[in-house]
């Protein structure tokens, strides 16, 4: 990523700088789910931009954002968009289903 990054989905208040972007994988996503796997379904690139749809899936046995650990599988679909220069991210958008995963999640721990 380049040291300009910009990840304009950052939810308020986080961090949307690299670090932010690599924390959500390595100490978020990927605790709550060491089994995670990440399928890309298509990737469309035209200038600068790489648009990609992928789903993000993986069995929830670490806490994920103040959740236990349920044993249920997860299922994130997401899309995509990044601005690349000079080979490296320097900005990115998202829409993705984790706040209807995390309410599933909710619901079945009750």
């Amino acid at each position: 990523m380049d040291e300009q990054f910009i990840n304009h989905s950052a939810p308020t208040g986080a961090d949307n700088g690299p670090n932010g972007m690599i924390n959500t994988f390595n100490n978020i996503l990927r605790p709550a789910m060491p089994d995670m796997k990440v399928m890309i379904y298509e990737q469309v690139a035209e200038g600068d931009l790489v648009t990609t749809r992928k789903n993000i899936s993986g069995t929830h046995t670490g806490t994920l954002l103040g959740l236990a650990p349920t044993g249920h599988r997860i299922s994130i679909d997401v899309i995509d968009i990044v601005r690349i220069k000079n080979g490296k991210y320097l900005e990115h958008w998202g829409v993705n289903t984790l706040p209807e995963v995390l309410t599933e999640l909710k619901n079945a721990s009750k």
